[in-house]
């Protein structure tokens, strides 16, 4: 594992590391490292590779982060998760960045990020930050309890993260379109519906539906876990 890193973190900053119990690994979902910075501008880190997957919640400021070829500027209220079995790297885009972030790993994690990234990481602006500052901070104020109560509560902790971060990146995404996915799905399965025994082609689907065929299906894909 190569990495660089240049601390320039504010002593206010908190910072905890745990090794995995055997209770632990048996979740879904477990923590490694956890922490709430506050960095100067002059905070880097940058790995080839680490055994983990790590989220970012912007509270204040900016940050870059950097998974393989793909850059993109943490906004507060902004949240991406990375894998970092990739070379990445992270770092102040501001003068104070403020920022909540968790190593974790789990048995499903990286078919989790598929269904959140298809393709490349992007920046999620969270609805409801008070819920993903809550999850975290209490994850945070739990790390040290290796009990078996406590593994299962952290578990669920990251699901719900990820769970707010699955749904609002789907309203992130058809949010430059004005409407609901559920809506052009509803109209699709109508069609099928009124014409199941003919003969019909995707874009005969998608007729007077004001979005490309490539959305479409990305969209229904991500939300039906299902080609079409």
């Amino acid at each position: 594992m190569d990495v660089y890193c240049k601390d320039d973190i504010n002593k206010k900053s908190q910072w905890l590391s745990v090794t995995p119990t055997e209770s632990s690994l048996c979740m879904p979902f477990y923590m490694t490292e956890i922490g709430h910075f506050y960095t100067n501008q002059n905070y880097k880190v940058k790995r080839n590779y680490h055994d983990s997957y790590l989220m970012f919640y912007t509270i204040s400021g900016e940050g870059i982060v950097i998974e393989n070829n793909t850059k993109i500027c943490l906004s507060p209220g902004n949240m991406v998760i990375i894998d970092c079995h990739k070379p990445h790297e992270y770092f102040s885009h501001s003068q104070i960045w403020e920022f909540m972030w968790m190593h974790f790993s789990g048995n499903n994690v990286h078919k989790l990020l598929k269904l959140l990234y298809p393709e490349n990481i992007f920046p999620i602006e969270i609805k409801y930050r008070y819920e993903i500052q809550k999850n975290i901070q209490e994850i945070l104020i739990s790390a040290n309890d290796t009990s078996l109560i406590n593994a299962s509560e952290i578990s669920q902790r990251i699901h719900s993260i990820y769970s707010i971060l699955l749904k609002d990146s789907l309203k992130n995404e058809v949010s430059d379109h004005h409407t609901k996915p559920d809506q052009y799905v509803g109209q699709v399965m109508e069609y099928v519906k009124m014409n199941y025994t003919k003969s019909i082609c995707i874009n005969d689907m998608l007729c007077g539906i004001p979005v490309s065929k490539y959305y479409f299906i990305r969209i229904f894909k991500r939300i039906y876990l299902y080609f079409i």
